[in-house]
């Protein structure tokens, strides 16, 4: 079974998650603590903030940079802000998983509109499989009308790794719509990598099925 951390920010100058070479190996370091086999680099796109070439060309560099010495599997992929209207962005295959239709979306801490259960379902319409990251996070009234179009989520092993865990958390579990878990890391946050062992260890059997959803979204 391989192990996939499915939201990271450990790309060198991407993002606010590493700000060096330095940093990003030793956050790769701390990933085998848990036996993280495969790492989603998703560093932050926000369309009303980034140019989509602009951020691929950081990405790639950033990429390039530490792809150069680490052996660490490393797919590319973006945290994506949802906004309306996301799915008429020009080249949006540009920010999925690299080989996948997979987007990994965000959402506004705002209030919940509708505007953007159009918009993923759009892109759901489209083709894309719409991933909410850290769904945790967010009002589970949110939550559900996404799950109503067929969105499915991520949460961040913070969220169980806790003594307790919410009762829509384990709602969701129970229902099979967690596909991926993700350390969210960013610069050397000692408990990233602590929270995915214990997450293991919590989640038991349910952790193994999560991983292999896992790698269906990393590979379609």
């Amino acid at each position: 079974m391989k192990i996939i951390d499915f939201h990271t920010h450990i790309l060198p100058g991407a993002d606010h998650g590493s700000d060096s070479l330095e940093t990003s190996l030793k956050q790769l370091e701390l990933s085998k603590t848990a036996g993280v086999d495969i790492i989603v680099a998703t560093p932050h796109f926000y369309p009303h903030m980034h140019r989509l070439d602009k951020f691929l060309e950081r990405r790639c560099c950033a990429y390039s940079t530490l792809a150069d010495n680490t052996s660490t599997r490393i797919l590319l992929g973006a945290e994506v802000l949802l906004c309306d209207k996301l799915e008429n962005l020009e080249n949006l295959d540009a920010l999925c998983i690299e080989g996948t239709k997979t987007l990994l979306i965000e959402l506004p801490f705002s209030t919940f509109r509708d505007s953007y259960k159009n918009s993923v379902e759009a892109l759901i319409d489209r083709g894309y499989n719409v991933v909410i990251a850290h769904a945790d996070r967010y009002p589970k009234e949110s939550i559900h009308k996404l799950l109503e179009v067929g969105a499915v989520l991520q949460l961040n092993v913070s969220a169980i790794a806790k003594l307790f865990i919410k009762k829509h958390v384990k709602r969701w579990l129970e229902w099979g719509v967690v596909v991926a878990l993700g350390s969210d890391i960013h610069m050397l946050n000692q408990k990233s990598y602590k929270n995915f062992s214990k997450a293991r260890i919590k989640l038991k059997g349910r952790f193994n099925l999560i991983m292999q959803e896992s790698l269906k979204y990393i590979e379609s």
